[in-house]
């Protein structure tokens, strides 16, 4: 039948559903088992996946999707799509829409995992995640069938193991361990060496870089060819930026000196009376000249 009839027909449905909770729920059931035979209809069923986006709206028919077993469900047809897809990849055409039923499967999963209950079910049912994390490495290795709506899909799927992953110690685990899973499947390519870099950042973190608070002054010497002070001292390196040539840029700029941003040998900066270059990170100056032994917790 044509788009206008199948919306015609969604909104008559919807009507029905909103006429009482027990209809709808008949209804959210129906329209779940025919999520099936909707992967296999592609585009034409965008309004069967609009109507269960109207019948899950609230919450509680989140949970009652959940409490019947929706979750494995729902995965399982996310893989089904996963795999239908990987095995065009022979075919030397691609269609512009490929992507959109596994699109809106998983834009279901994810406002099933918008509630709590059901984002720790999720965590705790076996498999699940590694299933998932397999059906993102397919994803993201496809050539020929890759267009962005699938692009879309990869980066959805990133996007939840990130927030599953990052939530509490355990759930990192459980991240590595369906990582270490996958390795041993997924060895074509740059996957290995995607997956060895997920599992590097949870077990060996990059740190934080340090907060650093600089005192700007000039020299005694400078009083009558620099005008004006640095008057919100101290500085945080946050604020600043990175190497000592941003503090620079922010003297030059503070006291009307843009002119001299591009020239090197326009301003030297000092500390402790040494003069530092300006392509220094300004956390390495802190910890080798202005901590340096001797110090004392001098000024400058």
């Amino acid at each position: 039948c044509s788009q206008a009839v199948r919306a015609v027909a969604k909104e008559v449905l919807a009507a029905m559903a909103g006429a009482g909770t027990q209809r709808s729920l008949v209804l959210l059931d129906l329209a779940v088992s025919m999520l099936g035979e909707a992967a296999d209809a592609g585009v034409q069923s965008a309004e069967l996946f609009s109507l269960l986006t109207n019948l899950t709206a609230e919450e509680s028919r989140r949970n009652y999707l959940v409490a019947g077993g929706f979750l494995p469900t729902l995965c399982a047809l996310i893989t089904r799509e996963v795999a239908r897809i990987r095995a065009q990849e022979a075919i030397a055409s691609c269609d512009i829409a490929q992507g959109q039923v596994l699109k809106s499967l998983l834009a279901l999963l994810e406002s099933l995992l918008k509630v709590p209950g059901i984002r720790s079910r999720f965590k705790l049912t076996p498999d699940l995640l590694a299933t998932m994390l397999d059906n993102f490495l397919h994803v993201q290795s496809l050539i020929v069938q890759k267009t962005k709506l699938t692009d879309d899909c990869a980066q959805q799927l990133m996007h939840t193991f990130s927030s599953l992953s990052s939530e509490s110690e355990a759930d990192q685990e459980r991240f590595c361990q369906a990582c270490i899973k996958a390795l041993g499947t997924h060895r074509a390519g740059r996957t290995p060496a995607f997956l060895i870099q997920q599992l590097s950042s949870i077990m060996c973190p990059a740190e934080a870089e340090p907060v650093h608070h600089l005192i700007l002054q000039k020299s005694p010497t400078q009083e009558e060819f620099i005008r004006g002070t640095m008057a919100k001292n101290p500085y945080p390196s946050s604020e600043l930026g990175v190497t000592m040539r941003d503090v620079k840029k922010k003297i030059c700029l503070d006291l009307d000196m843009a002119g001299l941003i591009e020239d090197d040998n326009g301003m030297e900066l000092l500390v402790r009376g040494q003069i530092v270059r300006l392509d220094l990170p300004i956390r390495l100056v802190y910890e080798q000249v202005w901590r340096s032994p001797g110090a004392g917790g001098a000024r400058g």
